[in-house]
């Protein structure tokens, strides 16, 4: 019984139970990240290197959202914006910062054509309804008439 509890003993000193990870942070259950491989790392350290890969490796990141979003890689996405002459479908403008957004039907699930990201979610809060986008065109194009014509019509 001896030799068992110094063969515990020495494991309990050899192999100390970590309390924090290399940069300090404490080692606790709600602080572990499990890897699909298994190993436990710590969280914070984990979304740390995460957020400075993806800053890094952009284009891989975006290719991985538009694969799980529309089923498509970044591949097709260039061939589309070629296709387009690297236009947005409506405004026929190029994007100023952010680049064009896959648009796609929230009835079907499929994609239509790149659009600028303003565009798309005007689309998106016209839920879709052709009737209520052509009225909100008529309405411009009145009051834009109005105005520009030296109307009187609608509010001083």
């Amino acid at each position: 019984m001896g030799d068992a509890l110094n063969i515990a003993l020495f494991f309990l000193r050899e192999r100390k139970m970590k309390t924090h990870c290399k940069r300090g942070h404490p080692r606790v259950a709600e602080n572990l990240y499990r890897s699909p491989k298994g190993d436990s790392r710590c969280r914070i350290c984990h979304r740390l290197a995460s957020k400075i890969w993806q800053k890094e490796n952009p284009e891989s990141v975006y290719n991985t959202k538009i694969k799980r979003n529309y089923g498509i890689d970044l591949q097709i996405y260039k061939k589309m914006l070629k296709d387009q002459g690297g236009v947005c479908a409506i405004s026929k403008q190029s994007p100023a910062k952010r680049r064009l957004v896959v648009d796609h039907s929230h009835i079907s699930g499929k994609r239509r054509q790149l659009l600028a990201p303003d565009i798309n979610i005007a689309i998106g809060l016209f839920q879709e309804n052709p009737e209520w986008l052509r009225a909100a065109a008529d309405y411009i194009d009145k009051w834009r008439k109005d105005h520009e014509g030296g109307g009187t019509s609608g509010i001083s």
